[in-house]
């Protein structure tokens, strides 16, 4: 599964098969996810059609994530691609240190939420 978010893989991520792009591709990606204006119908099919295009390079599967308004225009190029798209679902859990006073929060990797979608719903 390739990594398609703007963030590297956890260490639980990565045990599960998730890869990081690297270089190029990698800065690419980032810059693809990055809106800095109101981006229009058009220009955010472009990018995701980009971005599917590097993930149907690398396999079958891809972790997304980014901007809520780019996700399904991501979600379909990618399976128009070949690639299905997939969710990262981390559950948040409350770290007490000893002295009980302290309190982190951390984000757990639980799995992953298929982005499949027949048409239908």
């Amino acid at each position: 599964m390739i990594n398609l978010t703007q963030h590297q893989a956890t260490a639980e991520q990565l045990a599960v098969g998730v890869v990081d792009l690297t270089g190029q591709q990698l800065a690419l990606v980032k810059a693809l996810l990055t809106f800095d204006s109101i981006p229009n119908e058009s220009e955010m099919k472009e990018r995701a059609d980009a971005i599917a295009e590097i993930a149907r390079k690398h396999g079958v599967s891809a972790m997304i994530g980014g901007a809520p308004f780019f996700m399904s225009y991501l979600e379909r190029a990618l399976h128009k691609a070949g690639v299905s798209p997939y969710y990262a679902f981390s559950k948040r859990c409350v770290i007490k240190e000893v002295d009980g006073v302290i309190e982190r929060i951390i984000f757990k990797h639980e799995g992953f939420v298929d982005a499949f979608w027949d048409g239908n719903y």
